[in-house]
């Protein structure tokens, strides 16, 4: 069967249709979240999030998970959730050096010497949408980005998950509050991916 895309979004080289199918399935599944990405994530954040701390959740050696081998992202998935992300009449408005910034998350995926910082795919994507907010890479939408990343990652690996429009809007207003109160210390950033990760990990069907 022939595959054609859902939206008049940039199909960058090296995509793999498997991606765009569940990127662009997800785009139109969670749309309230994304039209708030889109409003510049001003409406009113479900109380929930507000409520959260950050000594409270699992840490990462509860979660487990993680698969030999698993698939990781890579920069062009970025540039793809960054056009899905953006409200169809908007065009690219990516930064210089974007590239250099994506590629520098992607590769926080992989063992670094030798050692894996966040074993589990739970923690992977938290700490995925850690960087995608904390660096701001794009000037906008980094939201709706970091949710299409945590996604993806998770379904392509064999997890269904089933956040709610509201889950989502949360998280990401949770990860905002948490890089606003954490330190720049490697356990205290640790502490709260972990604590993400959990609230990823309570999506599971």
């Amino acid at each position: 069967m022939q595959f054609t895309l859902t939206a008049a979004v940039p199909y960058p080289m090296g995509l793999e249709r498997e991606t765009a199918e569940i990127a662009n399935t997800l785009r139109t599944k969670y749309d309230v979240f994304f039209r708030w990405v889109q409003e510049g994530e001003l409406s009113p954040v479900p109380v929930k999030a507000t409520e959260s701390g950050l000594n409270s959740g699992p840490n990462r050696e509860e979660l487990g998970g993680a698969v030999n081998e698993p698939w990781l992202l890579e920069s062009w998935d970025i540039e793809y959730f960054y056009g899905l992300s953006r409200p169809e009449d908007v065009r690219c408005a990516c930064p210089y050096g974007w590239v250099e910034k994506v590629k520098r998350i992607v590769d926080q995926q992989y063992p670094i010497f030798g050692v894996e910082r966040f074993p589990d795919l739970f923690a992977k994507g938290a700490h995925m949408a850690w960087l995608l907010l904390k660096n701001e890479v794009f000037p906008e939408y980094n939201g709706g980005i970091a949710a299409l990343s945590i996604l993806v990652l998770l379904q392509r690996n064999g997890y269904a998950l089933e956040p709610s429009d509201e889950d989502l809007i949360q998280f990401i207003a949770t990860v905002r509050k948490f890089l606003h109160v954490s330190d720049e210390r490697d356990e205290a950033e640790d502490s709260a991916i972990g604590q993400l990760a959990g609230i990823i990990q309570s999506w599971k069907k």
